[in-house]
């Protein structure tokens, strides 16, 4: 996360669409800066156990950021990454 000024903070989490609408599904992460324009890394990951019913239905992530405080940008050129692995 970027914010465009100092002492701004936000939440973030990953929620999963459900066909109708977007469930959080991760646990809330906050990020805070103390800078403008620094570089605020943040880590989340959850082990999505409702997936079984949904066998062979694509399913879609998204990261959401659930309350900002200020103006924040997230990832570099492309956005966040989300990497998934089914086990």
């Amino acid at each position: 996360g970027n914010p465009d000024s100092a002492g701004l903070w936000c939440r973030v989490q990953i929620s999963r669409d459900i066909g109708s609408g977007y469930v959080p599904m991760s646990s809330l992460v906050q990020l805070e800066a103390e800078g403008a324009n620094v570089n605020v890394p943040y880590s989340l990951h959850f082990l999505d156990t409702g997936i079984a019913s949904l066998t062979g239905t694509p399913v879609t992530y998204a990261l959401q950021a659930t309350i900002l405080y200020g103006t924040w940008t997230f990832g570099e050129a492309n956005g966040p990454d989300i990497s998934v692995f089914e086990i």
